[in-house]
């Protein structure tokens, strides 16, 4: 699990570190913060917004841009 790994990564790092990540017999588990998406979900096959609604938290996918 890479928890807010790209936090202080441009773009171009981000897919450089992405594609490294691809090529590894492994299955990746990324916690990012929400702006970093646009440049995470093009290089991985599922991606899910964890949100909080005051004491309940769920989960919903997002597919290109939208949720």
């Amino acid at each position: 699990m890479f928890d807010e790994a790209f936090n202080n990564m441009d773009d171009e790092r981000i897919g450089g570190v992405l594609e490294f990540l691809r090529r590894l017999p492994l299955q990746i588990l990324i916690a990012a913060p929400p702006d970093k998406i646009q440049y995470i979900s093009s290089f991985v096959e599922e991606t899910l917004l964890i949100m909080t609604d005051e004491k309940v938290s769920f989960a919903e996918r997002y597919y290109n841009g939208t949720v």
